[in-house]
């Protein structure tokens, strides 16, 4: 289920999928960004490999072209509930879990695809760390959070 979870922030997150891997047993998969799909060549793709090892789920990704590694690892049990509970509380804390993907694995996946690649940054308010988003959100009236709540499910929990 978290490689589950770590495929949908991929492509929350801009990216898509190369190729037709099995998700439910894939240990690695391959991603691109829409801009990149004409390519031919294996430059400036995402690999992502996925490892249990023992209470973690260990997630590797590089981008080819590059020699850089970006290493998460995710708790099983501080992101999985127990098999026996009802469905809707599978996930102890979605956000929590999907917060460490985005912010410490696709954003910095995506930026360094793009540098490599040659495309312009992302600049754009989702992309911000969430710690920089809930600062700013701060600071907004009322009135301008609640329209900001309506644009995402990321900023509704944000603005809640």
């Amino acid at each position: 289920l978290l490689i589950l979870a770590v495929h949908a922030v991929m492509l929350e997150t801009g990216f898509v999928i190369l190729g037709c891997p099995t998700i439910a047993g894939a240990s690695s998969i391959k991603y691109t960004l829409p801009e990149l799909g004409q390519l031919k060549n294996d430059e400036a793709r995402v690999l992502l490999r996925c490892q249990s090892v023992g209470e973690f789920m260990v997630v590797y990704g590089s981008v080819q072209g590059s020699s850089q590694i970006f290493r998460l690892s995710l708790s099983i049990s501080k992101f999985l509930g127990e098999q026996d509970q009802a469905s809707f509380s599978l996930y102890k804390d979605a956000f929590a879990l999907w917060k460490e993907i985005k912010d410490n694995l696709t954003l910095r996946l995506l930026m360094l695809l793009c540098e490599i690649a040659g495309l312009p940054l992302p600049a754009c308010f989702q992309i911000l760390p969430t710690e920089l988003k809930m600062k700013i959100l701060e600071f907004l009236p009322a009135l301008d959070v609640a329209r900001i709540s309506m644009v995402s499910s990321e900023l509704r929990f944000l603005a809640a």
